[in-house]
């Protein structure tokens, strides 16, 4: 039980909630496409559109192969887009 306990002590640093998580897996691994789609996620549920555009834009840069970096940032700026359109008429 201690060896658990002693664990998660440690997994604190790492985990306090998602966003701190996903964006310390994204300086520890910056060229991973799953780590900046999760933290473009998170940044989205946080009404952070053009830093979660960011992290889309540089995981395409990386992984131009990876199609669900892709898919993810077409849907964001027609998202945004269709904001703008509203925000104009």
């Amino acid at each position: 039980m201690m060896l658990y306990a002693g664990f998660l002590w440690r997994a604190e640093y790492l985990w306090h909630d998602d966003p701190v998580l996903f964006s310390r897996a994204v300086e520890r691994f910056p060229d991973c496409p799953l780590y900046r789609r999760k933290l473009a996620d998170e940044l989205l549920k946080r009404g952070d559109a053009e830093g979660a555009a960011r992290q889309l834009v540089y995981a395409y840069k990386v992984a131009p192969s990876d199609y669900k970096s892709q898919s993810r940032l077409v849907m964001l700026y027609k998202t945004v887009q269709g904001r703008t359109d509203m925000r104009a008429g």
